[in-house]
């Protein structure tokens, strides 16, 4: 009886677990946008490398990416000018699986960010 009652218990939680995950996020940086088609890879970020901290994308000018939120459909990142994450430059909402042209008009940086995103019941 009480093994029963612990299956029982163990399916819930994994189904609760389940229905609330968040979602896996990948984001590539590259050079440029052309025609919605990200070109020249930077580099890959993964949410799992940035729990709690930003990621540097560039080292002068300096500017960090965070990723802030992540669902099947978009990812939020925000850019910041330092490694301590506190005042965004700016924050972006970029739709998963396509090419996004990023900004930053104060350094004068132009780059893209792609993001892929996935369903996961662990981050």
């Amino acid at each position: 009886m009480n093994r029963i009652i612990l299956v029982v218990v163990a399916i819930a939680a994994l189904t609760i677990a389940a229905w609330s995950a968040d979602c896996t996020c990948d984001i590539g940086v590259y050079l440029k946008d052309v025609n919605g088609k990200c070109q020249g890879e930077i580099k890959k970020i993964q949410i799992a490398d940035v729990p709690e901290n930003c990621v540097q994308v560039y080292s002068s000018p300096a500017l960090y990416i965070d990723i802030s939120e992540c669902t099947s459909s978009n990812v939020t990142v925000g850019l910041f000018p330092n490694a301590k994450c506190t005042i965004a430059v700016k924050k972006e909402s970029i739709p998963c699986g396509g090419c996004s042209q990023i900004t930053d008009p104060s350094n004068n940086i132009t780059f893209a960010l792609s993001p892929t995103c996935g369903d996961s019941i662990f981050i």
